[in-house]
């Protein structure tokens, strides 16, 4: 019994220059994804920037469509929502 336990001492204590590699990995991968998660917020971000910038231009560029668009999904969203209530109430 005690040899067994010396030897599993032993064997983990081989094994610790290896968790140390592992965790030198595990660090690295969690600073590359780190990094790849603020990139994407970064360029989501400007890609949002961009949307509004682009959807504030095509309103002041064509303002009755804008209009029509507007009243159409608003129109869309209350019938959906009217359906969707309507159909809750039967049940």
């Amino acid at each position: 019994m005690a040899e067994s336990a010396v030897q599993k001492i032993v064997d983990l204590g081989a094994e610790i220059p290896h968790w140390n590699s592992s965790k030198k990995a595990l660090v690295r991968a969690v600073e590359d994804l780190a990094g790849t998660t603020r990139r994407v917020v970064k360029r989501s971000r400007f890609a949002v920037e961009d949307l509004v910038s682009e959807a504030a231009h095509t309103v002041k560029q064509r303002p009755l469509q804008a209009i029509i668009f507007a009243s159409a999904l608003a129109l869309g969203a209350g019938a959906v929502f009217g359906w969707m209530a309507a159909r809750n109430n039967k049940k």
